[in-house]
């Protein structure tokens, strides 16, 4: 994955048309370098799930995907959502985003 090797720069270009409509390239790409920031290396990817529909709030009617990946980083284990709309018949990216699943520890015993 692109995002993997700290390629950002390189989805904008095959990025789908919606997407590309909605922001600047400069903006998608810091946008989805800064939800990186902390994670740190990537090490694997689990557990993908797909979910189709044909509308999305604030988009064009389509075909759309919306793939969740749960992917472990060196720093921490997040929840990868990667959307995608099929466009000129291939799938287009029109979104990501992270979350990431913070446990939090005790520093002292609770009672």
């Amino acid at each position: 994955m692109l995002l993997d090797e700290g390629r950002a720069d390189l989805t904008w270009l095959p990025a789908g048309s919606a997407l590309k409509a909605s922001t600047s390239e400069s903006n998608w790409v810091k946008g989805i370098s800064g939800l990186r920031t902390g994670v740190g290396e990537f090490k694997h990817r689990n557990h993908a799930q797909i979910s189709f529909t044909r509308e999305m709030p604030d988009a064009p009617p389509g075909l759309y995907a919306a793939v969740q990946i749960q992917s472990s980083f060196s720093n921490l284990e997040v929840v990868e959502v990667v959307l995608l709309v099929e466009e000129d018949d291939q799938w287009r990216v029109v979104g990501y985003n992270i979350s990431k699943n913070i446990q939090l520890k005790a520093a002292i015993p609770l009672l």
